[in-house]
């Protein structure tokens, strides 16, 4: 859909911005598909939800600070990494970075909701964060050209999570919890002592 209403010098710019702006996202992602998540199939109901709760808080926290510390360095870092030439995609690549948080809190959710079956929910906030954010980037661009791009990607990005984060909590999770981080919650042995005693179960069986 870029490739359809952008020029190539704004593709262009858009390509250096999105390969910053999705760095911490997408080393994030996969740490929760393949260590967090399946430690947390094992977990009953209420464990799940308070440890997706404690994990959604830590990580909207700890994702906004590396977002602000990238966000100062970046008007700086980026025509050093990719020359003079790109430094008009700094605030292409500032409206990404601020959209990593809402990224990374919205997989939290969605693979919460894939846990508990509700695929459709999953399905419907994809197309609902793709049709707005192609909105408002079709709405945008005689304005604001190749910028309107990421503002879309931002807007994308808070539609899915809000989308995202109204099912979950329409399922049991606590909006207030959401973000409160409790560290206890994120220990590794909790998770083992609480995954232990259904294995031997099993194994007894």
């Amino acid at each position: 859909m870029l490739s359809l209403a952008l020029s190539p010098y704004s593709l262009g710019l858009y390509a250096v911005a999105s390969s910053i702006g999705g760095l911490l996202p997408s080393v994030v992602f996969g740490a929760l598909g393949v260590f967090l998540w399946p430690k947390l199939m094992d977990l009953n109901e209420e464990q799940r939800q308070r440890k997706v709760e404690s994990i959604h808080a830590l990580l909207f926290y700890g994702s906004l600070a590396v977002t602000a510390a990238g966000a100062s360095l970046l008007p700086f870092a980026l025509p050093l990494l990719y020359g003079r030439e790109y430094e008009p995609a700094v605030w292409m690549g500032l409206l990404l970075l601020a959209g990593s948080p809402l990224r990374i809190c919205s997989a939290v959710l969605i693979n919460y909701l894939n846990t508990i079956g509700k695929f459709h929910a999953v399905t419907l906030s994809e197309i609902v964060s793709l049709s707005s954010g192609f909105a408002i980037m079709l709405a945008l661009l005689p304005v604001s050209g190749g910028t309107s791009a990421a503002i879309a990607m931002l807007a994308a990005s808070a539609v899915k999570w809000i989308y995202a984060a109204v099912v979950a909590c329409r399922s049991g999770l606590s909006p207030t919890d959401l973000f409160k981080p409790d560290m206890r919650l994120l220990s590794l042995r909790r998770i083992r002592a609480v995954r232990r005693p259904a294995i031997d179960a099993r194994s007894e069986g």
